[in-house]
């Protein structure tokens, strides 16, 4: 089948996805005294016209009303300073929690080493709780205080942009590079793309390198998202679409976070094998359909179907997934369904069978997806970083043609890391030895599979690419595994 054909078609059959939950992130108002106001840089209470240092003592300075010059703002998250060490406290890198005159933290909260901020410990149900410093550096999510986007930890990955909340959201589109609100991020035709040189960013591929100045990977045939291509290499992006007339460069991905607003992640046939593989694809290559201007969470009209994603369900847009973390304030768990001649995985209220619970079919787990050897609920992942400490992500078709990755037991795992060379994937640590990207049968590495190039970070020569490949030791299933980044 054509595969602008199976886009119409494959767009035609979403159906049934569940309701997701949005997860409150609002902000805490300070209570305090006569004579004191609330700096809501810092949620500390000052008296009128002073703001608080990162230690939360109360030094002269201009109130909320009259903001600090703009040379004096140098941060406007953790990752623009040195963290653990240095943080962003009101626009300046300031001394940590746990380095001498650092940040004090509040009775009930412990110094988090590994972000330099304070961590209530315990359950929450609101941001408000989790302490003065609030998003984007701490939030409330599913009912733990963790280190939101702002921090060293959280930077979003990809093509996200870290919000208010401590959400990781898609960026918007834009016509100059102000449009897209953020300084790490840039314009590519009409799509706010994170610079090459920020935290996170997708490294460049093809013959191209990052420029630093410009914040865009430049060089020999560097083509940004969505320009015209004829071969993978000559995409900035790592990968040309190869649709009927209409070829260009994108990305595979995992949900649909993983695409810039315009682009929806959709199982396309990776021909010749008919095997499906998840691409970033645009809303001008799918017949009939309006723009994809509705991010997941958001309103919309099932009977004119906005939504990014493509799933309209009781008049919200519902997030695609491949592991639970892509639904974190989009519903708690990430479950596959078999909805007609395909498999779709979306965020829902969790239902069904927990991890490791009996199961004699897919649909009694939460998951939506029962390992058909062991009779038991499993977690859907991307790589195996996903996955607990003894198992890895795999691959096997849920229908024909429809390849699902979930995490399992791995028998005797070898002890050769990423990268290295193998004959076999009993060898690797990671279960799989798979071809480099010169496909030669005979130069092989440990590798793992993924969803997108941030799966890739880990290679010992740097960050890798993100790749399909049909064929494996056990069965003929496609799949996407992490490559070595060509050095040319």
């Amino acid at each position: 089948m054509e595969l602008r054909t199976l886009l119409a078609v494959w767009a035609l059959a979403l159906a049934g996805a569940c309701l997701p939950k949005e997860v409150p992130l609002e902000t805490k108002s300070c209570p305090c005294a006569v004579g004191f106001e609330c700096d809501s840089q810092t949620n500390r209470c000052v008296r009128p016209g002073e703001v608080t240092d990162a230690g939360g003592a109360a030094d002269a300075g201009p109130s909320d009303a009259e903001p600090a010059d703009a040379a004096e703002v140098s941060c406007r998250f953790d990752y623009d300073c040195s963290p653990p060490e240095t943080i962003c406290q009101s626009g300046v890198c300031s001394a940590a929690c746990g380095q001498p005159d650092g940040l004090r933290c509040s009775p009930g909260q412990t110094c988090e080493p590994r972000t330099g901020r304070c961590l209530k410990a315990g359950s929450c149900s609101t941001s408000a709780e989790c302490g003065s410093d609030g998003p984007p550096f701490i939030a409330c999510l599913d009912g733990q205080c963790v280190a939101a986007c702002g921090t060293r930890d959280g930077a979003c990955p990809g093509n996200r942009q870290c919000s208010s909340t401590g959400a990781c959201v898609a960026a918007p589109s834009c016509a100059v590079d102000a449009d897209c609100g953020d300084p790490s991020f840039v314009c590519l035709e009409s799509l706010c793309i994170k610079r090459c040189d920020a935290p996170g960013a997708y490294p460049c591929a093809g013959l191209s390198a990052c420029n630093a100045s410009s914040g865009r990977c430049e060089g020999e045939r560097a083509l940004a998202w969505g320009q015209e291509c004829n071969q993978t290499y000559e995409c900035t992006t790592g990968y040309c679409l190869p649709l009927v007339g209409d070829r260009y460069c994108t990305r595979y991905c995992g949900a649909t976070q993983d695409c810039p607003l315009g682009f929806s992640c959709m199982q396309l046939s990776n021909a010749p094998s008919g095997i499906h593989t998840q691409e970033c694809v645009r809303s001008a290559s799918l017949q009939s359909m309006p723009p994809l201007t509705e991010r997941s969470g958001s309103g919309c009209n099932a009977a004119d179907n906005a939504c990014q994603s493509l799933v309209c369900e009781t008049a919200l847009c519902v997030e695609r997934c491949s592991r639970d973390a892509h639904c974190l304030g989009l519903g708690g768990t990430c479950r596959a369904q078999i909805i007609g001649s395909i498999v779709r995985a979306t965020c829902t209220e969790p239902s069904g069978g927990a991890v490791d619970s009996a199961c004699g079919a897919h649909t009694d787990c939460a998951s939506g997806i029962c390992d058909p050897d062991r009779g038991v609920c499993v977690a859907p992942c991307c790589a195996n970083a996903d996955c607990r400490s003894g198992e890895h992500c795999t691959v096997f078709e849920m229908i024909p043609t429809y390849p699902i990755t979930y995490c399992r037991p791995l028998d005797d795992p070898g002890g050769r890391d990423l990268g290295v060379a193998c004959d076999s994937s009993d060898q690797c640590a990671s279960g799989l030895c798979g071809r480099r990207l010169s496909g030669s049968s005979a130069n092989l590495m440990c590798t793992t599979v993924c969803c997108t190039d941030a799966d890739c970070a880990g290679l010992p020569n740097g960050p890798g690419l993100c790749l399909a490949y049909s064929g494996r030791d056990t069965a003929d299933v496609a799949y996407k595994r992490c490559v070595e980044k060509p050095s040319g």
